[in-house]
């Protein structure tokens, strides 16, 4: 970039946005260097992500993690219930450092088990299957049906950012925007973000229901004449 005095560097600043500061001259040997007047106050293009792109790179690569980690524990914890492992994951540390995965185990464990005592099991492990094949082809998916349904919201959650997260470790996500925000009094940006927030929650509860009717065909959004 060329700047009005004829230096020449490559630079984030918008010569087009710059106003007049008094003074601003004299005061800086690097602005003098710059520029020829006190027209020397610019904005900076900035080339990265957007605040969007920050929060959904951090919240869909912990999702990510919370399903590769909750549900293989959840089905090893309902293979083995009441053992060592089933009473090891609730300790309060994992829950508190982990709460993404101690929510799906927890879910996971009760659904299986629920699916264990049913009649269409007995029959399964009566005609000849192994606990593999039954576990695989019938307990899981079935019991996968109601933690499908949250995983549109956890996708499109992961656009919202972590207020406190994104706070602490000073992320310049959308979380990060919202807090700003409420500190500053921005009332449009805190109702702009807050039905950000709410259209998403309303997408995600439906996005789940067709969800669930893909993977289970009993479920149908239409009513049949009997």
């Amino acid at each position: 970039m060329m700047f009005p005095s004829g230096h020449e560097e490559e630079s984030a600043d918008d010569l087009h946005t710059a106003t007049y500061l008094a003074g601003s001259l004299e005061g800086s040997e690097m602005l003098q260097t710059r520029f020829v007047d006190d027209y020397t106050n610019t904005l900076t293009t900035k080339g990265g992500r957007s605040k969007i792109a920050f929060s959904f790179t951090c919240g869909i690569l912990a999702s990510l993690m919370a399903y590769a980690l909750g549900l293989p524990l959840g089905v090893f914890m309902a293979r083995h219930k009441d053992g060592l492992v089933d009473k090891l994951y609730v300790l309060p540390i994992v829950s508190l450092a982990l709460p993404s995965v101690a929510n799906l185990m927890k879910w996971l464990r009760r659904y299986m088990i629920d699916q264990m005592n049913s009649d269409y099991v007995k029959f399964a492990r009566s005609g000849g299957l192994s606990e593999n094949e039954i576990f695989a082809r019938h307990i899981l998916k079935n019991a996968a049906i109601p933690i499908v349904h949250g995983i549109p919201g956890t996708i499109l959650g992961a656009l919202t950012g972590a207020i406190i997260t994104e706070r602490v470790y000073t992320v310049p996500g959308t979380g990060n925007l919202l807090t700003q925000a409420i500190n500053f009094y921005d009332n449009g940006v805190i109702v702009g973000v807050t039905m950000f927030y709410g259209l998403l929650s309303v997408v995600s509860i439906i996005l789940g229901d067709v969800l669930m009717s893909v993977v289970d065909p009993r479920i149908s959004f239409t009513n049949e004449s009997r």
